[in-house]
């Protein structure tokens, strides 16, 4: 089931809605591969999931994979929701009274500033919302305009962190996305497409419960984007696609369009060329 609009869905018994932690890093055995990777207590360094953990993302680098981290926690579910979500920045209000439960492929259409990029960070828990709430699998993979791979390294360099920190394996993803040419070139080196090929290949990591997309398809030729269609048809859901034009998304198998418009989110049925 996929809704949007007003939303009867339960008020959770616990809700950690609105809390924003520092993430808790564990020293890696071997931790030359990063010398300048800082350390809290006994956790691992970088990216993980314990129990309550919903997601940790990297902001602001310092030093080499010196990340801080936050993390929103919130009550965990089986499906992807966000219930009668807002968010007002300076300007105003972006988001309002956004309902949303996800549970297959869903497909979310707006132009450029309708807030698209915003409601995939709540519901990643990167950005709390003004008010409302948001429920989530354990993990998900997620992967944004602006790519979370740290500049400075190779790509392999890249996805041996973040694999390692889940205990997967990048492999598969390496030749999904066909990076096998690129994994020994700086990350920073890349094309903006090639390098959005190694974030979603990043995003992949470890089997996520669940995914969202930020425009997966920007920036990436047509092998690119087909390879794209796969993963999400293959993944089936819960998943959430923001796209800014119909046209592309159209292969993403996508069992619901809903369009972002004046920070509302209304069904839609999805149209591409002339109408």
């Amino acid at each position: 089931m996929v809704s949007a609009g007003a939303s009867a869905l339960p008020k959770p018994a616990v809700s950690h809605g609105g809390g924003l932690y520092d993430a808790v890093l564990r020293l890696r055995p071997d931790p030359r591969p990063y010398p300048h990777c800082r350390v809290r207590a006994e956790e691992t360094c970088g990216l993980f999931s314990p129990s309550q953990l919903v997601y940790v993302a990297g902001s602001s680098a310092a030093g080499l994979l010196a990340y801080r981290t936050t993390v929103l926690l919130m009550v965990l579910s089986s499906a992807v929701q966000a219930i009668d979500v807002w968010k007002r920045y300076s300007s105003g209000w972006v988001l309002r009274d956004v309902s949303l439960d996800v549970r297959s492929v869903v497909a979310i259409y707006g132009a450029n500033g309708s807030g698209k990029t915003t409601l995939v960070k709540i519901l990643a828990g990167l950005v709390p919302p003004t008010r409302g709430e948001v429920r989530r699998p354990g993990r998900v993979g997620v992967a944004l305009q602006q790519p979370m791979m740290h500049p400075d390294l190779t790509v392999e360099e890249n996805l041996k962190f973040y694999a390692g920190a889940l205990k997967a394996d990048y492999r598969e993803v390496v030749e999904l996305f066909g990076l096998e040419k690129h994994l020994r070139a700086k990350f920073s080196h890349l094309s903006y497409g090639w390098r959005r090929r190694a974030d979603l290949a990043r995003a992949l990591l470890g089997g996520p419960e669940a995914l969202l997309l930020d425009e997966p398809m920007l920036g990436l030729d047509a092998e690119g984007r087909r390879a794209v269609a796969e993963v999400v048809r293959r993944f089936k859901g819960p998943a959430v696609v923001t796209a800014s034009s119909m046209c592309d998304y159209m292969e993403v198998g996508a069992e619901a369009w809903f369009e972002l418009r004046e920070g509302t989110l209304r069904p839609t049925a999805p149209t591409c060329g002339p109408t």
